[in-house]
């Protein structure tokens, strides 16, 4: 039983993380942007905190947090499971 809870902590985090990640992408800053020497970090599924404007930077913490939480629960169960067994 507690794993199914954690189990749905877990994608609960995931599931926000994704979310923060898909409103992250859309706040990127054109003055950050023009700054830039390198432009191949804007190729990635999630951009880089050097082009992301302030609000940018909330979500980006709010994808390192919902990406903790899920990894979090995995070492949960898995932990959890160990004990189980014995």
């Amino acid at each position: 039983m507690i794993r199914i809870i954690i189990g749905i902590i877990g994608l609960s985090g995931f599931m926000y993380g994704f979310y923060c990640q898909e409103k992250a992408i859309k706040h990127i800053s054109k003055e950050k942007i023009a700054e830039l020497k390198d432009t191949s970090i804007l190729c990635r599924r999630m951009p880089s905190k050097k082009v992301l404007s302030d609000e940018g930077l909330k979500y980006y913490k709010g994808f390192c947090v919902g990406a903790g939480i899920f990894v979090t629960s995995i070492i949960l169960i898995v932990i959890i499971s160990q004990f189980i067994k014995n």
